[in-house]
């Protein structure tokens, strides 16, 4: 009965899911608590025997899963409801303790008896040659095979013994008789990863305080009835040197209040965003940890205001008034108004003016207790910070608030409503305009900074002169940007860099801002520094599909061009990428347009569309009922202009323009100017493919070329002298 119960606690109870020789060990060595801990006899550790055994000491009641890794499970959920529900465990128990907490206490009793257990792994730490990493690991895995409950051991025991704890079982003779020494080198030898970490010294003098083991594995009940928890602050060791830190870098929130003897509060409330609770904790990611940072600017980015308050009031701490750095750190690091409340209420990094504190030069100087018929406006929940602004208003614009220039400024940012409508009142024009552009450039909050740029609004800010493009083109901003782009008076058209927002916007690709700028009213026809439209610069961009937008403003003009006397259907030939494809398709069938038109240095659009080696923009091109397809540009037509490309770079692409070419029945693939005809070109260079299809289209007669031509297959063939190869060009300016 006793080995059924063992099994059952084990799986009603672990922390993971047993393995079945994980499940094996912890029975027998359970069951039998006088012998000693002797290893396991690999024959009983076949998959089979395994399971037997399970199926055999839970009488049925426990199976082994069918997977890569197996683990144990009841038959059936039912089987826990019976036991938890239906008061089965209290049937073969039979105690009046916690059922919970009594096997809690027996896996954690498990746990003890196996890291007292003399096993033979290679030591960390030592001071003389590390094998080879894979010999080590190979040593280390005949010894998890020997004592397969080992890493299980290592991991759980403080969770068993946390929820024993919680459950009435005091552990206070574990915690003082505990041997983290021997903890922590198991855990070291478990978890290396590196022939590094082999070398990690293992002395007494560098193992972590149990404080700090507790920190890291999450286990509030042991904090709180250790000895040693009031003198937390002055243990120093551990990666995250406090084991607070280690804590709140590990996502235990509930154990670092409880280090400060604070009630636990739900762990998925923070103070981020203004949301109903403001006292809850951030989570801190370990990756951004540095060891040079002051505890207090740690805390202070937490958000925790309660953990900060008792810190500050616990007289560990000098007053740092004098070391600006850490002061400024301080309030730049607040994520919450409840925490920059709490440096106002110990004059952290304030400055204002305070009585002493009679006898106590040492810690942070707080201010008395606020009488409760002290009034503070409404919906302002900050009483400290309100009864320094009141007496000396130029605290809110005369000091650098975590590097910004007032106040103001400083909760702008951050998206603090209630810090912000508290110093309002406080500041001139210009530093609302500072703080409206702070609000709308932030990157944290932005349902606070929502309400603060309203309010700033409703105060009579003038945007004539705002920087809209560093103010709306920040990612994920496009409620603010929606709100500023609603204002009349705002000027969407401002340069800034040679630019338009709408520019700007484009360039970066986000389309969603140019959807809003759009429909705000900004003139997709204005130019950039190097004459583009911002239809132009769309399709220059690559991958960004021409918004309808801008096609259908009264404004675009489609015959518009660049410096460089390029049109937009142009841009299309030259970017010739899946969008630019997308566009010209639109632009092909408009009015207005103009397939034939030159640049500057004379070339058309259809030269530049051969040159870019896409048949299916080719093909678009020639669509159209106003193209010429056989128009001579220096010397050369687009028929003989493939020849020549496909000459160097023989390829399948080229020989299908030639067909798209003459398909149209208006060019002469023997029509000589100065030089060679595109035939007597293929001829020469051995062209197999293009002869064949130009001299099928010479013997055909009209309409009957398209069906002849399209008969050829390509077949990559040539004779005679190949030219040297070389790659495509595109002509860039």
């Amino acid at each position: 009965m006793d080995e059924l119960v063992l099994c059952i606690q084990c799986v009603l109870f672990g922390s993971r899911p047993f393995r079945p020789d994980e499940l094996r060990f912890a029975v027998e060595i359970g069951d039998d608590v006088n012998s000693p801990c002797e290893p396991c006899d690999p024959a009983h550790m076949t998959p089979e025997n395994l399971r037997k055994f399970v199926l055999d000491v839970s009488k049925g009641l426990v199976e082994t899963t069918q997977s890569k890794e197996p683990t144990v499970q009841f038959i059936h959920e039912s089987v826990r409801d019976f036991l938890l529900k239906d008061g089965g465990m209290s049937k073969l128990l039979r105690t009046e303790e916690s059922l919970e907490g009594h096997a809690h206490e027996t896996l954690k009793m498990i746990c003890l008896r196996q890291l007292s257990t003399d096993v033979k792994l290679f030591p960390v730490g030592v001071r003389r040659p590390i094998p080879d990493f894979k010999t080590w690991t190979r040593s280390r895995d005949e010894g998890l095979k020997m004592y397969p409950l080992l890493r299980y051991a290592v991991e759980s025991i403080f969770f068993h013994a946390n929820l024993a704890q919680n459950l009435g079982f005091c552990q206070l003779a574990f915690i003082n008789a505990f041997d983290k020494y021997n903890w922590y080198k198991r855990a070291k030898q478990l978890n290396c990863t590196s022939a590094n970490q082999l070398e990690i010294d293992t002395y007494r003098s560098s193992v972590p305080h149990l404080l700090y083991s507790l920190a890291e594995h999450g286990a509030p009940d042991l904090v709180r009835i250790h000895p040693e928890r009031p003198e937390h602050l002055q243990i120093i060791g551990g990666w995250f040197s406090y084991p607070l830190l280690a804590a709140l870098y590990s996502g235990h929130h509930s154990t670092a209040r409880a280090f400060l003897n604070l009630p636990s509060i739900p762990e998925k409330t923070t103070a981020k965003g203004g949301l109903a609770n403001p006292d809850a904790g951030l989570s801190l990611r370990k990756r951004d940890f540095r060891k040079t940072r002051s505890l207090l600017a740690i805390l202070c980015e937490s958000g925790d205001a309660d953990i900060l308050r008792a810190v500050l009031d616990s007289g560990h701490f000098k007053p740092i008034s004098d070391d600006e750095a850490t002061s400024l750190d301080c309030l730049h690091s607040a994520s919450s108004e409840a925490v920059v409340d709490v440096l106002a209420e110990f004059n952290v990094a304030i400055g204002a003016p305070h009585p002493p504190r009679a006898g106590d030069h040492n810690t942070f100087q707080q201010f008395e207790p606020l009488e409760e018929e002290i009034q503070v406006p409404t919906r302002i929940t900050l009483p400290h910070l309100t009864r320094i602004l009141e007496p000396s208003p130029d605290l809110a614009t005369s000091r650098p608030w975590g590097w910004s220039p007032s106040l103001l400024v400083y909760a702008s940012k951050r998206g603090f409503e209630q810090i912000a409508r508290l110093c309002l009142r406080y500041n001139d024009d210009r530093s609302r305009l500072q703080a409206l552009e702070s609000a709308a450039t932030g990157q944290i909050n932005q349902k606070g900074r929502l309400s603060i740029i309203k309010a700033l609004l409703e105060a009579g800010v003038s945007t004539k002169s705002l920087p809209l493009a560093d103010m709306i083109g920040l990612p994920h901003n496009e409620e603010v940007a929606a709100t500023l782009l609603s204002l009349p008076s705002l000027d969407l058209d401002i340069m800034a860099g040679g630019m338009t927002p709408l520019h700007w916007e484009i360039q970066k690709e986000r389309k969603n801002y140019v959807k809003l700028l759009l429909s705000a009213g900004a003139d997709p026809m204005l130019r950039t520094w190097r004459g583009e439209t911002a239809l132009v610069l769309a399709v220059k961009t690559g991958g960004f599909p021409l918004p309808d937008q801008i096609l259908k403003s009264s404004k675009c003009d489609l015959r518009a061009r660049d410096n460089y006397g390029r049109t937009i259907l142009f841009w299309c030939a030259i970017v010739a990428d899946d969008a630019a494809i997308i566009t010209a398709a639109s632009l092909a069938s408009r009015t207005g347009i103009d397939p034939n038109a030159r640049d500057r240095s004379g070339r058309t659009v259809l030269m530049q569309a051969v040159r870019s080696g896409n048949p299916e923009l080719v093909k678009i091109l020639l669509s159209s009922k106003t193209i010429e397809p056989d128009i001579a540009c220096r010397d050369s037509t687009p028929l003989r202009l493939a020849v020549e490309i496909c000459c160097f770079q023989n390829c399948r692409e080229l020989w299908r323009i030639a067909r798209y070419l003459l398909f149209t029945g208006k060019v002469d693939p023997r029509a000589s100017g100065r030089s060679l005809s595109p035939l007597d070109l293929a001829r020469k260079y051995g062209l197999c493919d293009m002869v064949a299809l130009m001299e099928r289209f010479d013997a055909s007669k009209p309409p009957h070329w398209k069906e002849n031509l399209t008969a050829l297959q390509w077949t990559g063939a040539r004779t005679g002298w190949v030219a040297r190869p070389r790659p495509l060009v595109r002509w860039y300016i």
